[in-house]
């Protein structure tokens, strides 16, 4: 039974830390003992400034990088076990398509070498992430960069996941744009996907989340609910709340 409730848990981390090195003695530590759960059906958000190692969490949740100690599971396995990524999607922070290559035939190649379900058709899933069809045909390097992140979007969803891994998603898009992609994010939640995201955005990660965390310095300095946050703050707007955690952690 044990075994089996692992599995049903998208992602977990338990004393998680990551040390790059800087040169031949000198080494920075990006993540410093992180424990998280990500539970299934939940939309959970990562809030920090820049350099706080979000990008390297997610790495590490993908199995993009290796930790330098503790323990990372994706879907219950090793993010290195190709079993572990069935069913999820990814968008990466700076999504960077081929510029000669045209969305249409870009969606028609990420389908093609997916390892899960056959996915969406590419008709099908650039107008579920709002991208006009005038720009399907049209090589990616001559696209806004809202273009290309509802571009990144699609590639994200084009398997059909249950998981979404989204590093910085809103990025890019206008109003109009972050609206669209929030609507899309809670459809695919109501019908129990679990998402996973960063982002600088704190007004729309209120919206959105069920939980958040606040990363800072490579130490995750709170977890739990917006209600949480503000009752631990005593502050009742997300980014008062946030620059006071941050401000109030200890250096190093």
């Amino acid at each position: 039974m044990a075994g089996k409730e692992n599995k049903e848990i998208p992602l977990s981390l338990n004393e998680v830390k990551k040390r790059y090195k800087k040169g031949l003695k000198e080494r920075k530590d990006a993540l410093k003992g992180i424990s998280l759960t990500v539970g299934e059906g939940e939309i959970f958000g990562l809030l920090g400034p820049n350099g706080a190692g979000k990008s390297t969490l997610v790495k590490l949740s993908l199995g993009l990088s290796g930790p330098s100690s503790g323990d990372v599971r994706l879907n219950g396995l090793s993010p290195k076990n190709p079993k572990a990524r069935m069913g999820v999607g990814y968008l990466p922070e700076h999504f960077r398509p081929p510029p000669l290559v045209t969305p249409r035939a870009f969606m028609r190649f990420i389908r093609e070498m997916g390892n899960g379900p056959e996915g969406y058709t590419p008709q099908e899933v650039l107008s579920m992430v709002g991208l006009e069809p005038s720009a399907w045909g049209r090589d990616m390097g001559k696209l806004s960069k809202g273009m290309l992140q509802r571009v990144g979007l699609a590639s994200a969803f084009v398997h059909m996941p249950r998981f979404l891994l989204l590093d910085e998603p809103l990025s890019g898009l206008d109003p109009i744009g972050r609206h669209d992609v929030k609507d899309l994010l809670l459809n695919f939640n109501s019908y129990g996907g679990t998402i996973f995201l960063n982002s600088h955005i704190l007004a729309d990660i209120g919206t959105l989340c069920h939980r958040v965390g606040i990363l800072h310095q490579g130490r995750l300095l709170f977890v739990g609910t917006i209600e949480n946050l503000y009752a631990s703050t005593g502050k009742d707007d997300i980014e008062e709340a946030f620059l006071q955690v941050v401000k109030g952690a200890p250096n190093g």
